[in-house]
């Protein structure tokens, strides 16, 4: 459809990169200070040759929010804490009790473990 109106797929291409990468830049930006999050679920998918870890927190409302994505070449600690570092310095209180819904990955309970300590409350989902 785009060549019939003189606009070349490469074009189109180019803009879909650059808008999504304005769009993941400004998801991974921004704040949870005035977050009042009670559970925070979290998963990996498999994208081609890449493990595509997310984060979604549900607020006291029931409101759900993508908190944030990372990826790597396989879904391991260090990536999960990557993640979850990023999500403390844009203002996710370490000094809260949060429920963490994962799959049982060892990878997320070690690192969510790890960062949280006694105030995760981790319930894990059969694979």
């Amino acid at each position: 459809m785009a060549g019939t109106v003189g606009i070349s797929k490469s074009s189109v291409s180019r803009e879909f990169i650059h808008a999504s990468q304005t769009a993941l830049t400004e998801l991974m930006a921004r704040r949870f200070d005035e977050r009042d999050f009670l559970a925070i679920y979290m998963d990996g998918i498999i994208v081609g040759a890449w493990h595509i870890i997310a984060a979604v927190g549900v607020d006291s409302t029931g409101e759900k929010h993508l908190m944030g994505l990372v990826s790597g070449s396989s879904e391991n600690a260090q990536v999960v804490k990557d993640l979850l570092r990023g999500l403390i310095e844009r203002g996710l209180s370490t000094d809260l009790e949060y429920l963490f819904v994962i799959d049982g990955s060892r990878a997320l309970r070690s690192a969510i473990e790890e960062l949280f300590g006694e105030r995760a409350h981790v319930h894990s989902q059969r694979r």
